[in-house]
């Protein structure tokens, strides 16, 4: 009789693990999407998403755009996408941009959209600083009904709630030097009827080194970085460093919290000329959580144009391998 219940539990069991598990992978999904902002890979391909500051820091037009696919194995549908435009403005002193995103879990949408100004300074001939503030709107909404098992009622497709959103940062830039800090929500928006976004605070500081080239054309660029980000009791601290060859793009990077549990190795690979660039970056788990399917793509585009000088105050000398 135990045999038979054992054998009858077993079947049972393995009948429902693949449910079991693709409903609590869809869980951790819908938390992370209630509860804080996805985490990108590319910093320096996106980064005005890092911090707004950065926004008009270049020399003519600039348009990014990125796609996400996040935890591809899992079909959560978790995925995130955007684009920025952003210019300099010599009668602003700054820089300006609009900033466009969604990010999609399952039938969960959250489009947003934002403006972001920087007004630009010097301190001396090789210190430059950028102050920033963003502002925009979020969206919340549903592009598919869903059935809610703890109220027992059924969720039709539509929009769940509107609200701003506000962005404050700052960067500094110091011959080959550079860095920064922002604060992402800065008053804590009520996401929805459970959660309020918790703060992002986000720290960031990096180093160009520059060889000899053999040849005029040549270039070859290292260029070693740290990201911390916390948010609440989440913590991401991303360190690595990209490189240059030529037109030829590349990093690793790892990723981990404060504690540290190790998350993830990035790996990335581009190509830039004087006027775009295009990088791909693949996520790989790594560390106590490899058994969830956590592998990540990403892929981003930024094109800069119309470069010269339209007289007036100049903007702020950021290194071209940041563009």
């Amino acid at each position: 009789m135990l045999s038979y219940i054992y054998n009858f539990t077993k079947i049972i069991l393995s009948f429902h693990i693949k449910k079991i598990t693709a409903l609590y992978l869809l869980t951790i999904v819908s938390i992370c999407a209630n509860a804080q902002d996805i985490a990108l890979s590319q910093f320096y391909s996106n980064m005005v998403f890092l911090n707004p500051a950065y926004v008009g820091v270049h020399e003519g037009n600039r348009f990014n755009s990125f796609y996400r696919n996040q935890w591809t194995t899992s079909q959560s549908g978790y995925q995130c996408y955007g684009a920025v435009y952003d210019s300099y403005f010599p009668k602003l002193n700054g820089g300006a941009g609009v900033i466009l995103s969604s990010d999609v879990a399952g039938t969960l949408n959250l489009p947003s959209v934002d403006f972001a100004y920087s007004y630009q300074t010097s301190i001396t001939h090789n210190f430059f600083i950028s102050f920033a503030l963003q502002a925009g709107v979020v969206q919340r909404y549903r592009n598919g009904g869903e059935y809610n098992f703890e109220e027992y009622e059924y969720i039709p497709l539509g929009s769940l709630n509107t609200y701003p959103d506000f962005a404050i940062g700052t960067v500094f830039f110091y011959r080959y030097l550079y860095g920064g800090v922002s604060v992402d929500h800065i008053f804590n928006p009520k996401h929805s009827e459970v959660f309020c976004l918790n703060r992002k605070y986000t720290a960031h500081i990096g180093f160009l080194k520059e060889f000899d080239a053999r040849l005029i054309k040549q270039q070859r660029i290292l260029s070693p970085n740290l990201v911390i980000q916390i948010s609440g009791v989440q913590s991401l601290v991303n360190w690595g460093a990209n490189f240059q060859y030529n037109k030829i793009l590349g990093g690793v990077w790892l990723r981990h919290n404060l504690n540290p549990d190790f998350d993830a190795v990035i790996f990335s690979l581009g190509f830039k000329t004087n006027n775009y660039k295009i990088t791909y970056s693949y996520d790989m788990s790594i560390g106590k959580r490899e058994f969830l399917p956590m592998a990540s793509h990403e892929l981003s585009y930024t094109v800069v144009w119309n470069k010269k000088n339209k007289g007036g105050k100049k903007n702020i000398k950021s290194p071209t391998f940041l563009q």
